[in-house]
């Protein structure tokens, strides 16, 4: 039997922290969770409203932003407690496709604001400035193109790659932009004139992953050829070759600090180097297929990996297997943790994405309805929306405390290759291919 302590019940109102109206008042035990609150609060405003309501709820005692999946009581609620709702406006939603075109999406109506559509082959990639004001994508048309994201207008088209530009990303304070090619370079170009300011060559092989360091310094490049690069950012010049995959090098990392690198191969192998000496410091075995997507995670003590034997796995830097997360019936595709949570995000080659448990390696949330591959699998800035891209030709955004599927973005005639937030407007109020 129940105790009385399991059954109180208390009384919760809440009215929005801008004007001060009063939305509504509830009666929840207090072994119910925050979440409940939400979903309160969001009926409330629909009901008013008399339609549908997108707007996300951030709720709010004394100043303090509660978390959806704590308890009442944990939250430290008490019967009478009045809570504050901030209603947070959904950012845009970015996808590149196939189909040659790359197009931004309202995260509310679900609509095509923005298409972009000058390119004369496949769209590789498309990301967001930081500032979430500019977007470059990547194409098999062997070039990379600057967009404006308020007028669709394209500012640059970036041309001196001689095959495929795989990945496009904008980086040094969005002045300039990196991007890689099947022509066995990386190139590091001027964002507001389009010249190429620096030529990454020495790879016998095309470039398949590439990242860059938190300050812009550094860049890592994995190939073909079996080998990780470390450049100088500034100058082009390659600090380091790193020699050891006994197969092609699939993905790349570089910790916040810059002092380690990770490189995961088709060998099946994950290797941890320093950048510094370019000695590979540790080899990460147990995989069973090929390396899809390596990230660092817990503050670069942790290393997440995505494999073709159909898991991702866990281990510390110092070698140790920690967790295999095993239940997909496909590749992992990608691989991320939830910011300031134990769980991790993966997406695959299933149709599925999941966030799994860090700790006991179980399935905590399966977010399911695409009916092909999951390519692309991101977090939104704040950790509470999941955005998919699928071979299926549509993005679907999904709300992790729930796995309710909140808004799918259909419009693209070939399978999609990149999903990304907008860097603005996805925060609470107070980053593999296949």
């Amino acid at each position: 039997m129940a105790s009385a302590v399991d059954n109180v019940v208390m009384q919760i109102c809440m009215q929005s922290a801008l004007s001060g109206k009063h939305l509504t008042s509830i009666r929840l035990r207090e072994e119910d969770t925050v979440l409940t609150l939400c979903q309160a609060a969001i009926n409330a405003r629909t009901s008013e409203l008399e339609e549908p309501t997108f707007l996300d709820p951030t709720l709010c005692l004394d100043g303090r932003v509660l978390e959806e999946l704590d308890t009442l009581a944990a939250a430290g609620l008490n019967d009478g407690a009045l809570v504050h709702v901030i209603w947070n406006p959904p950012g845009n939603i970015l996808t590149a496709s196939k189909d040659g075109s790359a197009k931004i999406w309202s995260a509310d109506s679900g609509s095509c604001v923005l298409h972009f559509g000058e390119h004369r082959d496949s769209v590789k990639s498309a990301v967001f400035s930081s500032d979430g004001q500019l977007a470059v994508t990547s194409s098999d048309d062997c070039t990379a193109r600057i967009w404006d994201c308020h007028t669709g207008a394209c500012l640059q088209s970036l041309k001196g790659h001689t095959d495929w530009v795989r990945s496009a990303c904008f980086t040094h304070g969005n002045q300039l932009v990196l991007t890689t090619s099947d022509d066995r370079t990386a190139r590091l170009w001027c964002s507001q004139t389009g010249t190429c300011n620096l030529i990454l060559s020495g790879h016998d092989g095309w470039i398949g992953a590439v990242t860059i360091s938190s300050d812009s310094s550094t860049v890592v490049t994995g190939a073909h050829d079996c080998t990780v690069r470390i450049w100088n950012a500034l100058t082009g010049e390659c600090r380091r070759t790193l020699t050891g995959h006994e197969g092609w090098v699939t993905c790349v990392a570089i910790s916040a600090d810059g002092r380690d690198i990770l490189s995961g191969g088709n060998d099946h192998t994950t290797k941890i180097w320093c950048s510094e000496s370019g000695e590979c410091t540790q080899s990460l075995r147990g995989h069973t297929g090929g390396l899809k997507v390596v990230q660092f995670a817990d503050n670069d003590t942790r290393v997440l990996t995505g494999s073709e034997d159909l898991t991702a796995r866990l281990w510390s830097t110092t070698g140790e297997l920690i967790q295999t997360f095993s239940g997909h019936d496909g590749i992992v595709l990608c691989v991320a943790q939830v910011p300031c949570k134990h769980r991790v995000l993966t997406s695959s080659d299933d149709g599925s994405a999941r966030i799994w448990c860090m700790v006991t390696g179980a399935c905590m949330m399966m977010f399911e309805g695409h009916s092909q591959a999951v390519v692309s699998a991101e977090l939104s800035p704040d950790g509470r929306f999941v955005l998919t891209g699928s071979d299926d030709g549509s993005a679907k955004l999904w709300r992790v405390s729930n796995g309710e599927c909140i808004q799918t973005f259909s419009g693209h005639l070939k399978e999609l290759t990149a999903a990304s937030f907008s860097p603005d407007r996805w925060c609470r109020a107070s980053t593999a291919k296949k």
